[in-house]
């Protein structure tokens, strides 16, 4: 439940048009103009962003690595995509169409990327915690 209840903020989160704020103070807007406008900020935020859902829908709904699971995360991850730059458009009042498809190739890498970690964890290609594993030849 607290799972599920964490994905729904973290929805919201991405959903919330940021920058919509910068409308109504000119010091957010100083400084989030500041910090948001290299482009590689840009990328990394949305990447890591929808890297984040893509774990967090994998674990809410128990969805597994094969195939169906990786339709479902980028299902929804491309809806979010699409979600966030239709509400950012709307705050912001113009279509600028190759952001929001530059945007959207952001976001699915980034759920590709979340869903690729946690299939590899879960085959146990990345460990979770710090295990100390005895190695077969130190069995004295």
């Amino acid at each position: 439940m607290r799972l599920r209840v964490g994905l729904l903020l973290w929805v919201f989160a991405i959903l919330f048009p940021i920058a919509w704020l910068r409308n109504f103070s000119s010091h957010f807007k100083d400084i989030f103009d500041k910090l948001a406008s290299p482009l590689w900020v840009h990328v990394v935020m949305h990447a890591l962003s929808f890297v984040v859902l893509a774990m967090l829908l994998i674990r809410a709904f128990h969805l597994n690595y094969r195939r169906k699971g990786m339709i479902l995360v980028l299902a929804a991850v491309s809806i979010t995509g699409f979600l966030q730059e239709f509400f950012q458009a709307l705050s912001s009042g113009n279509l600028p169409y190759a952001d929001i498809v530059f945007d959207l190739g952001v976001d699915l890498m980034g759920g590709a990327i979340g869903f690729l970690v946690y299939a590899m964890i879960s085959m146990g290609l990345l460990r979770r915690n710090s295990e100390h594993t005895e190695h077969p030849d130190n069995l004295d």
